[in-house]
């Protein structure tokens, strides 16, 4: 559970079919409102890269959202889409 207006680490580690750790290409951020509506997208960079395949993002969660909100890490991995999506419940306390 993440509080509104508060700032949360969002982690990835790029992994293969075989659980190999992977670079992927591309590497983008997005997050989603509990319709499933984009919020927002990140195009990331060197500086949120923390080694091989693994990245990070610290996001800043709107009051505006209810309930939750879904985040997705995606790339490119061999020219075939890789990504990460999980859920984060957030509350006003």
């Amino acid at each position: 559970m993440a509080l509104k207006g508060d700032t949360v680490r969002l982690e990835v580690k790029f992994m293969d079919f075989d659980g190999n750790i992977v670079e992927p290409s591309n590497v983008t951020l997005s997050m989603y409102d509990n319709s499933n509506t984009a919020i927002q997208s990140i195009l990331l960079t060197a500086d949120n890269r923390t080694g091989i395949g693994s990245y990070y993002y610290d996001y800043v969660i709107p009051f505006a959202i209810e309930e939750f909100f879904i985040y997705e890490f995606r790339g490119l991995h061999r020219e075939r889409p890789i990504l990460a999506r999980d859920k984060i419940h957030v509350e006003f306390v």
